[in-house]
């Protein structure tokens, strides 16, 4: 059970998910199932409330890691969730390449509420940052996912004893730390510079599945509400769209 406010903790745990392209839902379901919860729930659900009170024991909260860090969505998510004294406040982060500040900035935004990250762990899933990274084929998919898999049962077991976590993979060096934030504050900004393909075929499955609604349909190829062009990877017909020039430009 979720409140908006107010509420006494009770035994169970409490599963919250954001999710782009699929991996972070797959491992929810999994620690949600695992753990014998109810099934998980979407961050996006409550981004437009003050606070999220969770009555629940154990929280776990699981994204993706996004140019090494955890996505705004999730950050924001964070900066409302007041979770009661004694709560069990865990993270998973799945990541295809590099894990990053998994859980130092997801930490600093739980602190918000005056309770930080109980414990922290990683997943290594599928790479699909496909502007540098090379599509996996059938095989390695399934060799990931069943790896993926073995680590979300690890992790069950993990929780359920209450786990202090993992520690951080990332460590800073003096000329990444800068490179990291100044890229970070204008990462929002690039995917202006995105352009659909003339393949585009206008199903409208980005729109549907973008799990921020940040895609409308708007007179064909698939547009941001704002206007600007947005890169679809691939659509169910196998295309893959992208702009690759104007976003190493950026």
């Amino acid at each position: 059970m979720v409140r908006h406010a107010g509420g006494d903790l009770s035994p169970g745990i409490i599963v919250f998910y954001f999710t782009g392209t699929g991996n972070s839902l797959v491992a929810a379901r999994r620690l949600a199932k695992g753990m014998m919860g109810p099934p998980p729930i979407p961050m996006v659900k409550y981004l437009d409330v003050k606070e999220v009170k969770p009555k629940a024991d154990t929280v776990g909260l699981v994204y993706p890691v996004h140019h090494w860090g955890p996505p705004d969505a999730v950050l924001r998510f964070a900066r409302k969730l007041r979770a009661t004294h004694g709560t069990y406040v865990f993270a998973v982060a799945t990541y295809g390449g590099h894990s990053g500040r998994a859980f130092q900035d997801l930490s600093k935004a739980l602190e918000e509420k005056a309770h930080g990250l109980t414990a922290g762990f990683h997943v290594k899933t599928v790479q699909n940052y496909v502007p540098v990274f090379p599509i996996p084929d059938d095989g390695m998919l399934r060799s990931l996912q069943s790896a993926a898999d073995a680590q979300v049962d690890a992790i069950i077991e993990k929780v359920k004893r209450r786990s202090p976590g993992e520690k951080e993979h990332w460590r800073y060096r003096p000329g990444v730390r800068s490179y990291y934030l100044n890229s970070k504050r204008k990462l929002h900004d690039k995917d202006s510079r995105f352009a659909v393909r003339d393949g585009c075929t206008s199903c409208g499955t980005c729109a549907r599945v973008c799990p921020v609604g940040n895609i409308d349909i708007v007179d064909g190829p698939d547009k941001r509400p704002d206007g600007s062009d947005y890169v679809f990877f691939k659509d169910p017909d196998g295309n893959v769209f992208l702009d690759f020039a104007s976003q190493i430009a950026a």
